[in-house]
């Protein structure tokens, strides 16, 4: 795809364009930016680019040749976002910063967002449209769910796996084979010692039920 749209223009959305232009000023080939998507600000500017319009008139106006990046940390609302857009016939752009390391054996699903100083090893693979934020590290063999939230320098071991729809604070760890169930939040500098099922929020260390 040629051109995308960053749906969402709050700091996650400011954040995806710094990464989009820090790709492009690697060399590495990538989609002109039109704007953004975000019903709260429209015709605002925002580091230069314009804010387009809301999901209706991304919806109606926009080409189907126009990819998109959904920026919000949000599994429920970025889930919400891709059925929408995927509906209508859009297509996801996956984003990574020219800093991540990954092995050839990662699997990434589609419209996942990668940021900087990510390192994930071998044999790992990534459900569709996952989010890890700066400076994650991702073991060998570790399986996640669509729709995944990882926020900055979580540490996931290996064969961690971690149900759909989750989401790790800032400095989460999940020790080496630990599952997490579906629709878990994991707190901010937790550590996941035992597999924890799923629907509820855990904080601590070792990680307890809130």
């Amino acid at each position: 795809m040629n051109t995308i749209v960053i749906i969402g223009a709050g700091g996650f959305g400011r954040e995806c364009l710094q990464l989009l232009r820090e790709l492009a000023a690697s060399g590495a080939p990538c989609p002109q930016v039109l704007g953004f998507v975000d019903a709260g600000r429209k015709g605002q500017k925002i580091h230069g680019l314009p804010v387009l319009g809301d999901d209706a008139w991304a919806l109606e106006t926009l080409s189907r040749d126009t990819g998109f990046v959904i920026a919000t940390g949000r599994p429920a609302l970025r889930r919400q976002l891709a059925h929408l857009y995927e509906a209508a016939g859009f297509s996801p752009y996956t984003l990574i910063h020219p800093s991540v390391q990954l092995a050839p054996s990662v699997q990434l699903g589609r419209g996942c967002i990668l940021c900087a100083g990510c390192r994930l090893t071998v044999d790992i693979h990534l459900g569709s449209y996952n989010l890890l934020n700066l400076n994650c590290t991702v073991g060998h063999d570790v399986h996640t769910g669509d729709f995944v939230s990882l926020y900055p320098a979580v540490n996931l071991s290996g064969g961690a796996r971690i149900g759909a729809r989750s989401e790790l604070g800032t400095a989460a760890v999940v020790l080496p084979g630990v599952s997490l169930g579906e629709n878990c939040v994991l707190g901010a500098g937790a550590v996941a010692t035992k597999d924890l099922p799923g629907n509820a929020t855990y904080v601590g260390v070792p990680a307890r039920p809130l």
